[in-house]
């Protein structure tokens, strides 16, 4: 399915919109850990990742810098 199928204003361009996913899993024996992923909606390409074993703030903020920084992209 197309963004364009979904959405009334699809994105046109990278870096126009990211979708982020905060999923949490548990690995037998060591517990629950948190998969954090940042994509980019018009490639669809996965512009970062991490694996935390929390789900605070600061960890966020950290995988947000991160994308920001690999784009080149800076908060206005």
């Amino acid at each position: 399915m197309k963004a364009a199928d979904r959405f009334k204003d699809p994105p046109t361009r990278v870096n126009e919109l990211w979708q982020t996913d905060f999923s949490y899993l548990k690995v037998v024996h060591w517990g629950w850990y948190y998969l954090t992923t940042i994509l980019d909606d018009y490639s669809r390409y996965i512009i970062t990742w991490e694996l935390c074993k929390n789900m605070r703030s600061d960890d966020v903020e950290r995988v947000v810098s991160k994308a920001l920084d690999i784009t080149g992209l800076a908060v206005d």
